[in-house]
């Protein structure tokens, strides 16, 4: 079992390159998104509508796969943890609020 220390060390070093893959991925299909490194984990967050959000793990191991399914998630956002495992479905107030002055630099 890895530790949260190493576990943290490995999503700070794989940070770079997955903001790279999901920003030109993101970006060129105009979807305004977050992508930040939590604990030991990073994490995409998008949109979904209002405060409602879904959080997405990515690793290197599916980046590529998460970001192309991105789209189906939008517009399908019931069966978003039927294709992605671990995403969460959530509501943010506070986010919603500031979600475009957030994501304003991503786009």
């Amino acid at each position: 079992m890895i530790d949260r220390g190493r576990s943290r060390s490995i999503a700070l070093i794989e940070y770079p390159l997955l903001a790279v893959k999901v920003g030109d991925g993101l970006r060129k299909r105009g979807i305004p998104f977050l992508f930040e490194t939590r604990l030991d984990k990073n994490v995409l967050t998008i949109r979904v509508v209002n405060e409602y959000f879904l959080e997405i793990p990515i690793t290197l191991e599916n980046v590529d796969r998460t970001v192309g399914l991105v789209p189906y998630c939008l517009h399908r956002p019931d069966l978003a943890h039927e294709e992605i495992p671990g995403v969460r479905r959530i509501h943010d107030y506070s986010l919603a609020r500031t979600w475009n002055e957030k994501t304003a630099k991503s786009l």
